[in-house]
């Protein structure tokens, strides 16, 4: 009930009771007393009717006697008749007496014995009244009528006495009832009274008790906040003499009343108003008036004595504290309470000191924000701590980006020649060797093979850790991955012994977006790494699905030593592997699994592993991709040099190579003289310009660094020539070493079409070069029927 009612003390709740019973009593009191004074009232009319009542009887009857008696002594027709008339008049009297009477039912019957007895005295009367009225002399005649009178009207005056002895006797009961209830009334109201009177003098007392009391405890409580205010204000200032840390007080009376006005002039962004009115800042800023500091700020600002600071204020808190100090007001003119900011106070010797100051309003002044406490922290030493971390911050960046650099240029420079290397140890694989002499390209394949792992894995470091690394997401066929590793990877396997499975479970078949190359590169790395591990047993791959195929889970596990337990916090971390032993027995550069997770992590899964050594390892790698429906996956193939046969319509294809390096330069040419090429040479862009401009090509294999002339300048000139000529598109494809992503996007911005990095993969190169081709038929006949 609490929720609904006020809490009542509970003197009010006795003193309201109080209340109520007196009125209560005093309502029934009234009562009673009025109908006490009703009664009373009614009797007394009563009785005075019935004394109207008797009084008439007894002048009737007495009227009566007296006709009576004259008309028997002196006789005569008019007395008889008043004696008659003396009779109804009676007889109406004892009628209205009964009808009226206090007591209806004794009075009637006593009227009744009256009127019965006149009856009767009349019978009796009636002949003694004949003779009267007969003027009758006889003696005896009269006797006896006299006589029979006399008894019937001692008959009617019994009744006629009892009647009135009875309504008299009656109205006197009546009387002394009445008065003893009016008495009864009259005491019942005095005792109520007192009562009433007793109990609120009791609870007037005990009012005026608690009043004396709380008067008392007021006295008290005011006493005890005197004496709390006065201890706060010594806490207070000795809080603030003695704080540590520099504080100063500060009156804001006036440029907060100029507030008020803003305010009640419908200012709401205050910020605003000062860009619209700058000098009204500066003007406000000249009305703050400092009170006080302690001795800290006096050590802050290099000062000895208060005075020196008061004499010129502006001396140590400059026109810098401008912008902090409208920021300061605009927070307070939102109603915040307490604001901290950064800025710059000057030391006595001109020394800038930087401070973070907290404003807040000092107790009794939350309401006007008036009065504030300002405290200003040193923090010269976390500014030249950050000036540090950020020069550091700005060392690292600068030297990762040098190390970029280094990256790319010394992939340029080792994928130069390792383009002749490969290159040639291709052309030489196709062409009529001898068993042995096979073996021997086949040894330099393999060992400019993994030579290119080793530049592509630092290159893919470079570029995740300068944030440059970017994933394609192209439909693919998780069992198209799966299978091409099982016919790179089972060879090798079965020259060691070592037995391959590959399973894929049915709720992971089918198509997903996503970055196939990269899914490629992971289950790659983790199973040539488990091959390479294991000696002796098997490695397995299982692929399942997860969360209604939104997720790959791929599991290469593996018979080989297993990794030691100290070795497990390093495993995928750069330039580290499980073993040093394995290191030194299989060689690496322990960049696969970090680059494997970090690939991992960027498609929304991870890599892990567990290992027990001696027992085999098993790493787990997770991918957050989509799965498609109706979609064909993009499936890579291998191309041979006569596939590019229909794109050059027949005949001969004409090539311009654009190359500077002569190793180069062989390397491609041997590559394309199986694809019936006419190949022509150009040693830099503006040569190819000059070159394209005499001849016709049916596409351009364009390095991008030479010297005279770069392969993008080349590359524009072409494209605006072709525009200002009217002449056909010819495709040029990006040969170059330089192989990142915003490379190869320069290289598309510039008008080339395609892009094949060095060293030169043959079967890559097919590809690209037919799908240029291509494209460029087509277009060429739309441009046919557009004309």
């Amino acid at each position: 009930m609490t929720r609904f009612w006020p809490k009542i003390p509970p003197r009010h709740l006795v003193i309201g009771g109080a209340a109520a019973v007196s009125a209560s009593a005093f309502v029934a009191l009234g009562c009673v007393f009025f109908h006490v004074i009703m009664k009373l009232s009614e009797t007394t009319t009563e009785l005075s009717a019935s004394h109207q009542l008797h009084a008439d009887i007894t002048e009737q009857y007495e009227h009566r006697e007296a006709a009576l008696m004259l008309a028997l002594k002196a006789g005569g027709a008019v007395w008889v008749d008043q004696v008659a008339d003396s009779d109804a008049k009676l007889r109406t009297a004892l009628r209205d007496f009964a009808d009226h009477a206090p007591n209806s039912d004794v009075a009637a019957s006593h009227a009744a014995d009256a009127l019965a007895a006149l009856v009767v005295m009349a019978r009796h009367e009636g002949p003694a009244l004949d003779l009267v009225r007969r003027g009758e002399r006889d003696v005896g005649l009269r006797s006896i009528a006299t006589k029979s009178f006399y008894e019937a009207d001692a008959a009617l005056k019994t009744a006629v006495d009892r009647l009135i002895e009875l309504a008299t006797t009656q109205a006197a009961a009546e009387a002394a009832s009445a008065r003893r209830m009016a008495i009864g009334a009259l005491w019942s109201t005095a005792i109520a009274l007192v009562v009433i009177l007793a109990g609120w003098f009791v609870i007037l007392r005990d009012v005026a008790h608690k009043a004396r009391q709380l008067a008392a405890a007021r006295t008290d409580l005011e006493a005890a906040n005197a004496e709390l205010e006065l201890r706060s204000r010594l806490r207070e200032a000795s809080f603030f003499e003695d704080n540590p840390i520099a504080m100063f007080e500060v009156d804001y009376s006036r440029p907060l009343a100029a507030l008020q006005r803003l305010r009640a002039d419908g200012v709401d962004d205050l910020a605003r108003w000062f860009e619209q009115h700058p000098g009204e800042l500066n003007r406000a800023r000249s009305t703050v008036r400092l009170v006080r500091l302690n001795a800290a700020a006096l050590r802050l600002l290099r000062l000895r004595d208060p005075s020196d600071f008061f004499a010129d204020p502006n001396r140590y808190l400059r026109h810098e504290n401008l912008e902090t100090f409208g920021r300061f007001l605009a927070n307070v003119y939102r109603g915040e309470l307490e604001v901290s900011a950064e800025t710059l106070f000057y030391a006595a010797d001109e020394t800038p000191i930087p401070v973070l100051l907290y404003s807040r309003p000092m107790r009794g002044h939350e309401d006007t924000f008036s009065s504030i406490i300002t405290s200003a922290i040193d923090i010269s030493e976390l500014k030249t701590a950050e000036a540090a971390a950020d020069a550091a911050k700005i060392a690292a960046e600068e030297a990762n980006a040098a190390k970029s650099q280094f990256l790319a240029a010394m992939s340029h420079e080792i994928r130069t020649p390792l383009n002749g290397v490969l290159g040639m140890a291709s052309v030489l694989a196709r062409s009529d060797l001898k068993p042995r002499d096979r073996d021997l390209v086949h040894v330099i394949e393999d060992s400019g093979t993994a030579l290119l792992a080793i530049l592509n894995d630092l290159l893919d470091l470079s570029k995740i850790e300068a944030g440059r690394f970017e994933l394609d997401a192209v439909p693919f066929d998780i069992a198209d991955v799966v299978a091409g590793a099982e016919a790179l990877f089972t060879p090798r396997a079965a020259e060691k012994g070592v037995a391959l499975r590959l399973e894929i479970s049915a709720d992971a078949r089918g198509v997903y977006m996503g970055d196939a190359t990269r899914v490629r590169q992971i289950l790659y790395n983790l199973l040539s790494n488990a091959v390479k591990f294991t000696d002796a047993g098997a490695v397995f791959v299982t692929v399942d699905a997860e969360d209604d195929g939104g997720r790959l889970v791929i599991e290469v596990a593996d018979t080989g030593p297993g990794i030691a337990p100290e070795r497990m916090s390093e495993l995928f971390l750069p330039f580290r592997q499980g073993e040093m032993a394995a290191t030194r027995r299989h060689g690496g550069t322990g960049l696969g699994l970090s680059i494997c997770r970090r690939l991992a992590q960027m498609m929304g899964g991870d890599v892990t592993a567990t290992s027990r050594a001696g027992r085999g390892s098993t790493f787990t790698v997770t991918l957050s991709v989509e799965r498609c429906v109706d979609v064909d996956p993009v499936r890579e193939r291998d191309l041979v040099a006569e596939d590019l046969a229909p794109a050059a319509a027949g005949r001969d294809l004409r090539v311009l190579v654009v190359e500077d390096n002569s190793t180069n330069q062989k390397v491609i040419r041997a590559i394309l003289e199986p694809m019936n090429a006419v190949v022509d040479v150009a040693e830099n862009g503006e040569a190819a310009v000059a070159a394209w401009a005499a001849k016709d090509f049916d596409f351009v294999l364009m390095d991008v660094q030479m010297p005279v002339m770069d392969g993008l300048a080349a590359t524009r000139e072409i494209r605006a020539r072709e525009t200002a000529e009217n002449r056909p598109r010819t495709p040029i494809v990006a040969l170059t070493a330089n192989a990142m992503n915003h490379q190869i996007k320069d290289y598309v911005d510039a008008g080339m079409d395609a892009h094949v990095a060095k060293p030169i993969e043959p079967a890559l190169l097919f590809q690209v070069v037919k799908t240029v081709l291509t494209d460029a038929a087509a277009g060429r006949g739309r441009a046919a029927d557009a004309a």
